[in-house]
């Protein structure tokens, strides 16, 4: 797959994180991981990926800062996020609408159900082999 776009992915929980990264680049995706809300704004910033994956309950920024972060930033303010989170309440999800994000997905979730938002969101036509 010809996929290639560079996916950004921030999870303080070690074990998600790496599933998430195998199942992203099993479908041709260049992942870029962090497992905490600065160093993943910092990565974004530096590497300008074309969608970021963004965890809410994290050390040092919590997903909610990191969003604001990114959304005030010039260099990352027009990059899609996707929220995933294990918190769903009707208040988290209104907040990320809020902020912006494009999507809101609980944890746990079906990762075709990910590659699917992301090819939409990135604008990716998967090949039918």
């Amino acid at each position: 797959m010809l996929n290639k776009a560079k996916i950004l992915a921030i999870d303080d929980e070690t074990k998600a994180l790496d599933l998430l990264k195998l199942s992203l680049e099993a479908h041709g995706f260049d992942v870029l991981t962090a497992s905490d809300g600065q160093a993943g704004l910092d990565m974004a910033i530096e590497q300008e990926p074309d969608l970021i994956i963004l965890d809410i309950r994290m050390p040092k920024l919590d997903g909610w800062e990191v969003c604001k972060g990114l959304k005030l930033n010039s260099i990352t303010k027009r990059i899609p996020i996707i929220i995933l989170s294990a918190f769903s309440s009707a208040r988290d999800l209104e907040r990320g609408k809020n902020l912006g994000v494009e999507a809101y997905l609980t944890k746990p979730m079906d990762p075709n159900t990910l590659i699917m938002l992301l090819e939409n969101i990135l604008g990716i036509v998967a090949e039918k082999s």
